[in-house]
């Protein structure tokens, strides 16, 4: 049977690219940091992992990967990810605080993404990036940094690992906790450009639920990733629903 390994999937994005795949008669591995809600199904296949703490979680995994009986994953997801400080200036966001995104967003895939090249199988990687990595805000230091430099690690990655497919989709606005967090908070009202785009999340269709999401990713996915893409460049993915 075919099999699908997703990170964050107690919630959100996750949790809806894990119920589709698991629908379409996957395998599903998932992890996070909390249980998933309601997600009880003989397919899926579930452990605790906190991505915010880089030292144990190379253990907690591999503690996971050995009880999963798999071989090979037909796709990686890794979808974890966190928006951390609500905006405010770079100067007023702790060294703390731009550690624990960085730690998520960043230094968390690498640590999974290198035990699963070492254990694993991998024909097709997902980077779930952002366009907050290439086109940089006033107001978003430790999210934009954090996903510039996935950017960056999905190129190095794909260029060494020829083997594997490495999608890296921007997913754009997208109804979940995160997109949230970067519009709300205190200071936002500092910075025009997030206002603005608060401003549009509020008109009719400019957000688009997680369940959908979903399903336009398991329709490039269904139809073929390196038809749509090239292996370790960013891409937005509403570039190509949009065709």
């Amino acid at each position: 049977m075919k099999s699908v390994f997703i990170t964050g999937v107690s919630r959100g994005f996750g949790q809806a690219l894990a119920r589709k795949f698991l629908a379409e008669g996957y395998q599903v591995y998932g992890c996070s940091r909390t249980p998933p809600d309601m997600l009880h199904h003989p397919c899926f296949h579930w452990g605790a992992v906190d991505m915010s703490r880089p030292e144990p979680l190379a253990a907690e995994l591999e503690a996971l990967f050995t009880q999963w009986r798999c071989d090979t994953f037909d796709l990686v997801v890794l979808n974890a990810g966190m928006f951390g400080p609500s905006p405010r200036k770079a100067s007023d966001i702790s060294l703390g605080e731009f550690q624990t995104v960085l730690n998520v967003n960043l230094i968390a895939n690498k640590i999974i993404l290198d035990l699963l090249l070492s254990r694993f199988s991998i024909k097709q990687c997902l980077f779930c990036a952002s366009i907050a990595g290439v086109r940089l805000r006033a107001g978003t230091l430790a999210y934009g940094v954090s996903k510039a430099a996935l950017n960056a690690m999905a190129q190095v990655y794909a260029s060494e690992n020829p083997q594997s497919f490495f999608a890296v989709l921007g997913l754009c606005n997208m109804q979940t906790d995160l997109l949230k967090n970067a519009l709300d908070g205190p200071h936002v009202r500092d910075f025009p450009e997030i206002c603005a785009l608060r401003d549009r999340a509020t008109s009719e269709g400019y957000v688009t639920p997680a369940t959908q999401r979903a399903e336009q990713v398991w329709d490039l996915f269904d139809g073929g990733l390196h038809k749509y893409l090239v292996s370790g460049q960013f891409k937005e993915i509403r570039t190509l629903t949009d065709q």
